[in-house]
């Protein structure tokens, strides 16, 4: 098919006239898009930073709440003996604040931790579990073995191993988009163009 098959004037205001091509209809579609996705990274690099100290606060917090709970435990197993039940575990636990959150002693097989769930789950005898939900999922600490669902390094977080690789993989994403849909924008005359 020719291109001035494929492409026609269309009348549009008075003696203007809108050269209409389905290719450059496509074209432009395609560079909208690219610069959708390009903002889209950008927001994604800005996002991605921040919310991993966000994250990461909550989790040191939690974790100082494991330490804390798991300390008061200890004091109470020495002096009985054994661990404490569910009402004795809340009477010698820290308090919580607002922000904290509730600290439950599991059993030793406790399996909806969520991550190394196995290591959980093979605990027996005197060992136990501290667990806290965190609104979608599981966080554990076991004391009697140092393990801990809780990740509180910033590689564990990020997609690339490293924040500022996240960073640099988000904008040159944004970057090359943009420099796709500034090529895909540049106004071509069709071949078969009268104006030409």
């Amino acid at each position: 098919m020719s291109a001035s098959a494929q492409c026609r004037t269309l009348p549009l205001f008075g003696n203007q006239a809108v050269w209409h091509c389905p290719a450059m209809l496509i074209r432009r579609s395609a560079a909208a898009l690219l610069v959708c996705l390009a903002l889209l990274a950008c927001m994604m690099a800005i996002i991605n930073t921040t919310s991993f100290d966000h994250t990461i606060q909550h989790s040191l917090r939690l974790n100082h709440q494991f330490r804390s709970a798991a300390n008061a435990i200890e004091v109470f197993r020495r002096s009985h003996g054994r661990l404490p039940n569910a009402r004795e575990f809340g009477a010698v636990s820290p308090s919580a604040g607002p922000e904290d959150y509730e600290i439950v002693l599991a059993p030793a097989g406790f399996q909806y931790c969520d991550r190394d769930t196995t290591e959980f789950a093979k605990m027996a005898g005197p060992d136990y579990v501290l667990a806290a939900w965190r609104g979608e999922w599981w966080e554990c600490y076991a004391p009697t073995r140092h393990i801990s669902t809780l990740l509180l390094d910033r590689a564990a977080y990020s997609m690339f191993g490293a924040a500022w690789l996240d960073t640099l993989v988000f904008l040159t994403f944004a970057a090359a988009s943009m420099a796709a849909a500034l090529k895909l924008s540049v106004r071509r005359k069709p071949a078969g163009d009268p104006t030409r």
